[in-house]
């Protein structure tokens, strides 16, 4: 069941749903969305994390299914950062009408997350109806490990959504579970989960439902053959596993029980006694903390599981409860591990068809994260709006540019574009390199569009190429955006063209097809032009059209 798979693509794991997940064999914190496809009226699970680079990958997986407005629902199944954090950077993306659904104690914290579409909260036994056929049911599961966590099941599929139960971080990761799989899911409920009555709670409803598959929101889909294997395995579960034994004897920690704990971590990380020499349980703990969070959370869980059979605590208060100094060192490996496993996923490959993780390390030193990829540019900047404003009063202007703004904004979004940054008065915009006619078609609506309202006239450049994007800037300011010689390209053509005009690079007027291609030669005001770049000899040639002639 685990063939080969390229993590890049959208994968169906059941009839029309499909993963969209972000796999990270080096933290091991890998995180599970869904898309439920019903046409107009299709569901999102769990986003991700909060942040422009995991949207960036969300949407474009999303896009390979359908378009992003057919995502009416976004289903959060508890207020955790890794599940709702992205949803700030996708709600507008999706239907104008989208609705955030989750229990009504979760609803409570959503709007910190800057959260603006209707949240509606949903309770224990509620459905949702897609299209008049397909049927959601909620189950709510408190306290695992929120008390307003839910779980979702699709009864066409028979499909459960079971967000943070059965979850695990899994450096091994892989799309579909297997039997070894159980114990991890158990260290991972007994360190999440306090009370054993939520757990048998949550076994009860589990028991209600015929089950062909299980889908966490971390680690791997459980398919239909081992779904009994882990119903069982909850009453199995003693949670609280991190709270201080008050039991547990004070003797110091026998040799024996270190050189248990050594054998189990040398074999954890698959090295021998000979390649290592620990004198005592901090240098393993540090060498853990290291090797990032699932490495160490592997290894405390061991020795929390060797207190509990010995009667005998090893891990001091501090090392209990995982505020470990360790995590709080920000590793290289620890708190950058699932960023830098989404930088490799976008970076492009060399000539070998591997990653080049120089470039990825390169820039992690400098505290930039960034990847390569082609991007067409759109820049778009209202024509003489400094002249027209020093007329108005601050009212008018900030009304007037905040209504041109988001006009332009949702033209962009809707065909296909998102925005990086709005400039004072002009907007720096970026499409996938294989939207280049929707791209175009965006400029010629926008000058249409700000005529017909009204609005102030503007200038419209485009151009194509490869880019960086990621973070750059200082601790006090941190900024997502795009540098490189097309958006600097597009900065000139935005100067060298006049309100109501679109002008593009011969690059980006290639990648057109022949219907547009013509719109833009048999254009009655068509000019070719061409300029050089600052310090650079190489010609940039373009064409300029003018889509509405202002007097």
């Amino acid at each position: 069941m685990n063939m080969k798979i390229d993590y890049k693509e959208p994968i169906e794991v059941a009839d029309n749903i499909f993963w969209l997940g972000f796999p990270d064999f080096e933290a091991g914190f890998s995180n599970n969305p869904y898309l439920l496809y019903e046409r107009n009226e299709s569901v999102l699970f769990d986003p991700g994390p909060g942040h422009p680079l995991f949207r960036d990958i969300l949407l474009q997986k999303i896009e390979k299914i359908c378009k992003l407005t057919d995502i009416r629902y976004i289903i959060v199944h508890h207020s955790d950062p890794d599940l709702c954090g992205a949803i700030p950077y996708v709600e507008n993306h999706f239907h104008p009408g989208l609705l955030i659904l989750s229990h009504s104690r979760t609803n409570l914290f959503l709007p910190y997350y800057g959260i603006r579409k209707p949240l509606v909260s949903i309770e224990d036994g509620d459905t949702l109806l897609l299209n008049q056929k397909r049927k959601i049911q909620f189950v709510h599961t408190p306290y695992v490990h929120f008390v307003g966590s839910i779980m979702s099941y699709d009864e066409q599929t028979e499909s459960l959504f079971s967000s943070d139960i059965f979850a695990v971080l899994e450096k091994d990761w892989k799309l579909h579970a297997t039997k070894d799989y159980l114990i991890k899911a158990k260290n991972f409920l007994e360190s999440y989960v306090e009370g054993k009555e939520s757990i048998m709670y949550t076994y009860q409803a589990f028991k209600k439902l015929k089950i062909k598959r299980i889908l966490p929101q971390h680690g791997s889909i459980i398919p239909e053959e081992l779904v009994n294997d882990f119903i069982e395995l909850l009453p199995q579960i003693e949670p609280g596993k991190v709270l201080v034994n008050k039991n547990l004897q004070e003797d110091v920690v026998n040799t024996s029980l270190i050189e248990e704990i050594k054998d189990y971590y040398f074999s954890l990380i698959n090295e021998t006694k000979n390649q290592k020499h620990f004198l005592d349980l901090k240098e393993i703990l540090d060498d853990a903390g290291a090797k990032g969070i699932t490495v160490l959370l592997s290894i405390v869980d061991f020795i929390l599981d060797l207190e509990k059979k010995t009667g005998r605590r090893i891990l001091n208060k501090e090392q209990r409860i995982l505020d470990y100094h360790i995590l709080s060192k920000k590793s290289f490996s620890t708190e950058n591990a699932i960023l830098r496993k989404m930088i490799q996923i976008q970076m492009p490959e060399n000539t070998n068809g591997e990653v080049e993780l120089e470039k990825t390390i390169e820039l992690k030193s400098l505290s930039v994260n960034s990847y390569k990829e082609e991007f067409i540019i759109l820049f778009f900047d209202i024509r003489n709006f400094t002249l027209w404003s020093q007329q108005k009063n601050p009212d008018e202007i900030f009304f007037t540019l905040n209504k041109e703004m988001s006009i332009v904004s949702e033209i962009i979004k809707k065909m296909g574009g998102r925005i990086n940054k709005v400039i004072g008065d002009g907007i720096l915009a970026y499409y996938p390199s294989n939207l280049a006619d929707s791209a175009f078609r965006t400029t010629i609506k926008i000058h249409t569009v700000l005529h017909k309202e009204k609005l102030l006239p503007a200038a419209i450049a485009i151009t194509s190429g490869e880019v960086a994007i990621g973070d750059i800037g200082t601790d006090e300011k941190i900024d997502y955006t795009l540098i490189g010689s097309p958006v600097n390209y597009a900065s000139r053509l935005n100067d060298l063209a006049l309100k109501g005009e679109t002008a593009m690079s011969l690059s980006f007027f290639e990648k057109l097809n022949d219907k547009n291609k013509n719109v833009v030669l048999t254009n009655p005001f068509l000019l070719k032009g061409e300029f050089k770049e600052k310090n650079s000899e190489e010609l940039i040639h373009y064409y300029k059209i003018k889509v509405i002639k202002y007097n």
